[in-house]
């Protein structure tokens, strides 16, 4: 069984690196071709000088995603995911409500494998509702997007998915999520929203390593317990 996981991984990570560098080519190459064959004069100085500050930040917003979400939807998933986009508002919480239906345990082999199923499925109903949509209901859903009354519902739509996701695991594991919960809002408080947006990719590492810290000296017995566990395990 452990060898199989272990191909099953390796596999993962293939297939995903490929997957993922043929996405990338794709995206890159659009507005390439786009403006050859439309014979646009296309100033290089200009477009690196727009996109070196984008890519510094949205590279270091990036980074912190990945290694906050690996751990919850594994590495298949998370390929997945990267590649089909609409991450934190659709993926996430398909992956994550997969899990709970199923009785797993996000980070475990089998919650791993359940992520990949979610996202796929998510990322093909995703496709199938947009097409139609953009087909037959895009008359009629336009004026409800732009309703200024209801507006103030979708720019909220996001923090309400966390919020329902996060709720189930803050209250079984309060200790835990104390300072991780506590200390990001404070600093929000403290610098203003609009200025927490612009600076949000510089401090999430710092929140991540802190919040890994406090969980680890809350559970440090626990880690040490599991890992003399699984060297006995080995030995025998």
């Amino acid at each position: 069984m452990e060898t199989n996981m272990k191909d099953f991984s390796k596999l993962t990570h293939r297939v995903g690196r490929i997957t993922v560098m043929l996405a990338l080519t794709c995206f890159t190459m659009l507005p390439v071709v786009l403006a050859l064959y439309y014979k646009v004069n296309v100033n290089v100085a200009i477009v690196f000088a727009n996109a070196v500050p984008m890519f510094i930040t949205f590279a270091t917003v990036a980074v912190c995603e990945n290694l906050s979400y690996e751990p919850i939807i594994g590495a298949g998933g998370l390929y997945v995911a990267c590649v089909t986009g609409n991450v934190s508002n659709l993926k996430i919480p398909a992956a994550l409500n997969a899990i709970e239906v199923a009785g797993c345990e996000p980070g475990t082999e089998k919650g791993d494998v359940l992520s990949i199923i979610a996202i796929s499925a998510s990322s093909i109903v995703t496709v199938i509702i947009v097409f139609l949509g953009m087909l037959f209901l895009a008359p009629l859903i336009e004026p409800l997007f732009n309703n200024p009354y209801i507006q103030p519902a979708f720019n909220n739509l996001i923090p309400a998915l966390f919020g329902s996701i996060m709720a189930p695991f803050i209250i079984k594991n309060k200790k835990e999520s104390i300072l991780p919960v506590v200390l990001p809002v404070i600093f929000l408080l403290i610098v203003s929203r609009e200025k927490y947006a612009t600076i949000q990719g510089y401090v999430m590492p710092i929140f991540i390593l802190i919040s890994m810290a406090y969980s680890y000296l809350l559970n440090k017995d626990l880690f040490k317990n599991t890992k003399n566990t699984k060297n006995n395990s080995q030995n025998i």
